[in-house]
C-alpha cells in the first residue's frame, strides 16, 4: 500500500484493486507539481469539490491509466448528481495524464482536439439535498463519493494520438464514456 495514498480509495472496492495490482504505477497526488495543471490541482481543489485525486497507469501490454477522485457536492450540477462539465474535464485529464505518464508526447505535450463525451447514466455524489417542496432546500447533501475514471490508448497516427476512457461510479457501473483525439505539439514551436 502506497503511503501516500488516501485511505478513502482503500477503502472503494473498485479503487482498492486498482491499488493492490503490482502492474500499476501509482502517482500519488503530492508527488505532482501544483503548477503543471492549475485547473485541477488548485482550482477544482476545494473542500467541498475535488477533495483527493490518484493516478495510476501501466504502460504493458497496453498503456491504461486510472484517475480516482473522491468528490464533494462542490462538483455536482443538479442536486447530489456531478455536472456533466466537470466529468468532460475529468475525461480530458485522465486521457492527457495516461499519455503523459506513459511518454507518449514524447515530452513535447500535447492538445486535445476533439473530445466526444457519452453521458450513460448519472454519477451521483453524497446525499442529495432535502426540498421543502417550496424550491428551498432545507439542508445541504452531505457525504463524498469516489469515481473511477479508465483511459485506455487507442491508435497512434502520426501526431495523433486517439484515446478511449471510461468513468465508473463506485459501484464499477460505466457512467460516462468519452473518445479523445491529441495531437502532440511540433519541436520547438508549442503550438499545433
Amino acid at each position: 500500500m502506497p503511503p501516500l495514498t488516501p485511505q478513502i480509495f482503500h477503502k472503494t472496492p473498485i479503487a482498492s484493486t486498482l491499488l493492490a495490482d503490482p502492474n500499476y504505477t501509482s502517482v500519488p497526488q503530492s508527488s505532482i507539481p501544483r503548477h503543471t495543471d492549475p485547473f485541477f490541482r488548485i482550482t477544482a481543489r476545494t473542500s467541498s469539490a475535488v477533495l483527493e485525486t490518484h493516478f495510476l497507469y501501466r504502460t504493458t501490454p497496453s498503456p491504461e491509466g486510472h484517475l480516482l477522485l473522491h468528490c464533494g457536492r462542490g462538483v455536482t450540477g443538479q442536486n447530489g448528481i456531478a455536472h456533466g462539465g466537470f466529468l468532460a474535464a475529468v475525461m480530458d485529464e485522465v486521457t492527457g495524464n495516461l499519455i503523459g505518464a506513459t511518454g507518449l508526447d514524447e515530452g513535447l505535450g500535447m492538445f486535445t482536439v476533439k473530445l466526444d463525451v457519452g453521458y450513460k447514466r448519472p454519477v451521483f455524489v453524497g446525499e442529495p439535498s432535502i426540498s421543502s417542496g417550496s424550491g428551498v432546500e432545507k439542508e445541504l447533501g452531505t457525504g463524498t463519493s469516489v469515481i473511477v475514471a479508465t483511459a485506455k490508448l487507442g491508435k497512434i497516427d502520426g501526431r495523433k494520438v486517439f484515446v478511449e476512457a471510461v468513468i465508473r461510479n463506485a459501484d464499477g457501473e460505466v457512467c460516462t464514456t468519452a473518445e479523445a483525439i491529441f495531437v502532440k505539439k511540433r519541436p520547438a514551436a508549442g503550438v499545433l
